[in-house]
């Protein structure tokens, strides 16, 4: 864009700036990066220029736009597809070494993954199994009162009946100890 009118500074700028960059290979370089999981600081980076040239290069370059939303969107399906194996365990062929030496295949599996499937719930269901945090303000000092009562005459209810179990516990062991020596 040439200067504007009367811009004493800019007098002989016919406009344009430098000229671009950009080559047509870095189409297929740019796509394989981000196949690689690199994100655009990371291919502005290997490319030699900021990550702002590559943004402008996506809007004035709509094969190389193209490309990496290709590329992308190939890798996020990648992701996507391991995580619901995770989430759901899966099996697969695994190289294990013998006692002998010899090498053997077999099928190994893999459990679900908790983490997995948190994180696929919390995403794809977040009014459900999304993370709360909830304070509820409105309590007075007798609902806390109550709620620690209640909890403390559970917790001595559980020790009653672990000491019962303990007594009879030894009561049979006694019991044989008097078995065994007559």
């Amino acid at each position: 864009m040439p200067a504007r009118r009367g811009n004493q500074y800019a007098k002989g700028n016919k406009g344009g700036g430098a000229p671009t960059k950009y080559m047509p290979e870095y189409v297929d370089i740019a796509a394989r990066l981000c196949e690689k999981g690199l994100i655009d600081g990371e291919i502005a980076d290997v490319l030699g220029v900021c990550e702002r040239t590559i943004h402008s290069w996506k809007l004035a370059h709509e094969e190389f736009s193209a490309a990496l939303e290709r590329s992308k969107g190939l890798v996020n399906d990648m992701v996507e597809q391991t995580l619901i194996m995770k989430a759901q365990g899966f099996e697969r062929k695994v190289e294990k070494a013998t006692a002998s030496g010899k090498s053997v295949m077999i099928n190994e599996y893999f459990p679900p993954d908790f983490s997995s499937i948190k994180l696929w719930l919390s995403n794809r269901m977040p009014e459900v199994y999304r993370d709360r945090t909830e304070k509820n303000i409105t309590h007075n000092i007798s609902d806390g009162l109550r709620a620690t009562l209640e909890v403390m005459s559970e917790r001595s209810r559980l020790l009653r009946a672990e000491r019962a179990r303990l007594a009879n516990q030894a009561k049979c062991i006694e019991h044989k100890a008097e078995v065994v020596g007559s």
